[in-house]
């Protein structure tokens, strides 16, 4: 889970609460967040419980996502995009359980990676 959290700009829980077609061959889902973990380049009310925020996802099966269930997800932020999960990012159901970890690992510093800017 640390590599994916540090290679993310992105990572919050949160339930899905709609789905639509587009822009092109993808979809825009709308998640109302349970809890934000990094935020980078997000401009997010202190807490943002209950805060709605929209994912843009390339193609519609990746990941797959059904509305009324809640994730944590891991994604990137793209210019004239905003948020993106796409096929590399990191999505899984979200449990209690997981607030803890995605705490301390929101409190490490993770290192650059090649090719990313410090």
């Amino acid at each position: 889970m640390q590599s994916n959290f540090c290679a993310s700009d992105v990572v919050v829980t949160g339930t899905v609460k709609s789905m639509v077609r587009g822009p092109g061959e993808g979809l825009t889902v709308t998640v109302s967040l349970i809890g934000a973990y990094k935020t980078e380049g997000l401009d997010l009310p202190s807490p943002p419980t209950d805060t709605s925020l929209k994912f843009y996802l390339p193609c519609r099966q990746c990941p797959i996502m059904k509305k009324g269930n809640s994730y944590l997800l891991m994604g990137k932020m793209e210019e004239n995009l905003g948020p993106v999960l796409s096929q590399e990012s990191f999505v899984v159901l979200y449990r209690s359980n997981q607030d803890p970890i995605l705490n301390n690992l929101s409190k490490r510093k993770c290192s650059s990676s090649p090719g990313q800017a410090a």
